[in-house]
């Protein structure tokens, strides 16, 4: 890459030696940065000249403009061709040929949080100034935006750090944070829980005390309830609600009472017990144990600790409140196998290590003329049961229904977990993984239904090429799902969403309606039918409805929680309503139809200066999104004046029409 260029905390360019390099005037700096921000976009010389030389006509505009772009082209040397394109009417530069610290930063965002943070070092363009209103107005508004996106940065790298049981990192982070932004509270409320849980409980008051002098002097106001409740538990020395760290965050407990979904539960795989002399038995007990771990890694939220840890505890006479706490975990799987003449017998118990509970259990007798077929089904249905019991409730049972392929399964879970991302990039690698999937099992329904749920998001989002072909593709492979296996509710679930895009709605009640009465304890089923009752304007059903997908399956899909949210909003409930987006932004901060919604409840819930903040974090991700945007991917009302209404609420909030 033959150009390095600095935006975060000033102005550097540098050559790939690592050399120094200057541009002549502010403008020429001011142009490239604004370029190098909006690479591979292309950019209207009229848009350029208005920006920076917007006192001028364009007779002389024109001619600087010129200028500066020849001294930015000069800039790469004998690389210079690669640098920019450009033509009469626009110029667009190369993002391949520029390393730029705030386009690394945008990317690292949504896959690595500490690393994005790292990058920051001062305001987006420090010092860099120019006497014209245009610019001006885009330097204000991009800073304040990279400013949110970094302090969201910080905030998720604490939480990252915390969670992976490395406090000492999460503190850092959070004093970080509270350092870039010290008038927002909920820096200053991670820190304390940070500090409390870490043992430190005089800092955790210390930070309170510091909290409260901060807001005084800068704002004359007191900290809000829930800081002062917060204070108050570790001033008692309580565990504080909504800890978000080490074992209490990995715990995940939940409460449908606040709204609260779990976090990542935690898992440790203890090494299979086997009767000692019984060769075949230790065999298979060792390779079961280190499957069920390897196949635990591919499934999505779950942290699972390493066998290398928990190879340590073999053999010894421990409890598994003791292995909980000792390595952190919620959740402890234990089991033993031994034979008896040609078969294989065993046992498989999950215990809840915090309270000493078992929470499920299994025998198995089978035969074991072949150990490892015998042996793939067993790690899959552990892991069936285990994400019914831990994530995602009855669904993962229903899902896996039609296929005894381990191969097919894990790769149907990994496309589940990508796809709920909601991303153009997600969609994409949750196509190739369902493909895959089918071909390890072709004759299973739910990859054929899952390879339609991408072809639905392209159509919805307008992802493809052409919208009218997703959709005929969409809806083939949904009825060839349905025809495979008629009792799977996916098919039905994924017909019913191309019929709302087409304007069939009588019909796609009728397909919803029959899924649940399919399986009406499957969540992905019953999520549809409360989003469809939103649609009708049927807002107590659609929230009765919408708090059994929260019971059935504690971490379930974004799109249910967001349409939870709306249905509480429209019901009035703002407290609860705020409470539910606010987790679903801290779970999937780069979910952009969650954030704005979030945003708009915000404003009705009287937050303005949080539902601009909102709307800063979501520009910060793609500067480009509209209200249109989220209007054409939220299949809301039946009544236009509903859509009215939230549109109305996201201008307030700030987000561009």
């Amino acid at each position: 890459m033959g150009l390095s260029l600095k935006l975060f905390g000033g102005f550097a360019v540098r050559d790939e030696t690592g050399a120094d390099l200057s541009l002549r005037t502010r403008k020429m700096r001011a142009l490239l940065a604004y370029l190098a921000v909006n690479a591979d976009k292309p950019q209207p010389r009229e848009r350029l000249m208005a920006l920076l030389w917007g006192d001028r006509d364009e007779r002389q505009a024109r001619p600087s403009l010129n200028n500066a772009l020849m001294a930015i082209r000069r800039l790469g040397g004998h690389g210079s061709a690669t640098l920019l394109d450009s033509d009469a009417s626009q110029v667009t530069l190369r993002s391949a040929a520029v390393n730029c610290d705030v386009n690394r930063f945008r990317a690292l965002l949504a896959t690595d949080a500490a690393a994005a943070a790292e990058l920051n070092d001062g305001p987006f363009l420090d010092g860099l100034s120019i006497s014209e209103p245009a610019f001006e107005e885009w330097l204000t508004a991009t800073r304040s935006a990279l400013h949110a996106a970094v302090c969201d940065a910080l905030q998720r790298a604490a939480n990252d750090a915390a969670r992976s049981g490395e406090i000492h990192l999460a503190i850092d982070a959070a004093r970080r944070l509270v350092a870039l932004d010290s008038l927002q509270e909920d820096g200053h409320r991670l820190l304390m829980r940070l500090l409390h849980e870490s043992g430190d409980r005089v800092a955790a008051l210390r930070q309170y005390r510091t909290c409260v002098d901060i807001l005084a002097r800068e704002l004359n106001v007191e900290p809000d309830a829930a800081t002062q409740t917060l204070y108050e538990e570790i001033r008692r020395d309580e565990q504080p609600s909504n800890v978000k760290t080490t074992a209490s965050y990995a715990a995940g407990v939940v409460s449908s009472e606040t709204g609260v979904w779990p976090d990542m539960p935690s898992i440790a795989v203890m090494p299979f017990e086997s009767p000692s002399g019984d060769s075949d038995a230790k065999l298979f007990a060792d390779g079961l144990s280190e499957d069920l771990i390897t196949a635990l890694t591919k499934v999505p939220d779950l942290f699972v600790i390493s066998s290398h840890s928990t190879r340590n505890y073999r053999d010894k006479a421990i409890s598994v409140q003791e292995v909980g706490r000792a390595l952190d975990v919620r959740y402890v799987l234990e089991g033993g196998i031994r034979t008896h003449g040609d078969r294989l017998r065993g046992s498989v118990h999950l215990v809840d290590a915090m309270r000493g509970r078992h929470i499920w259990a299994e025998r198995y007798d089978r035969q074991g003329k072949d150990i490892f077929s015998l042996q793939d089904e067993i790690v899959r249905h552990v892991l069936i049961e285990l994400q019914v019991k831990l994530t995602e409730g009855d669904s993962a049972r229903v899902a896996s229904r039609g296929t005894g392929n381990l191969e097919a399964w894990l790769l149907r879970a990994q496309a589940a977990a990508e796809l709920s991302h909601v991303t153009r990039e997600g969609n994409a690698r949750a196509r190739d993984l369902f493909a895959a999937a089918h071909r390890a099992d072709p004759n299973w329904a739910r990859p054929l239904a899952g390879i339609s749920s991408c072809d639905f998001y392209d159509a919805r989002n307008r992802w493809s090429s052409s919208r009218d072909k997703s959709i005929e593709a969409g809806i083939e492979f949904a009825e060839r799902a349905i025809a495979m296996d008629p009792g799977d509710p996916f098919g039905y679930v994924m017909l019913r969403l191309f019929k709302m895009l087409v304007g069939d709605y009588d019909e796609a009640l009728k397909l919803i309606e029959k899924a649940v009465s399919i399986a009406p304890n499957d969540s992905m089923a019953l999520g549809n039918l409360g989003s469809h009752l939103i649609w009708m304007d049927q807002i107590d059903k659609a929230i009765k409805a919408l708090e059994r997908v929260r019971r059935m399956a504690p971490i379930a899909p974004t799109f249910h929680q967001r349409y939870y949210g709306l249905a509480l909003h429209i019901a009035g409930q703002m407290d609860r309503a705020v409470a539910v987006l606010e987790k679903l932004a801290d779970y999937a901060p780069d979910y952009l139809e969650g954030l704005t919604q979030l945003a708009a409840t915000y404003v009705s819930a009287g937050r303005i200066d949080s539902a601009q903040a909102t709307v800063r974090k979501i520009l910060a991700q793609d500067p480009a999104y509209t209200i249109s945007d989220y209007l054409a991917a939220a299949i809301y009302f039946q009544d236009p004046k509903r859509t009215e209404w939230l549109r109305t609420l996201l201008v307030k909030a700030g987000l561009p029409g």
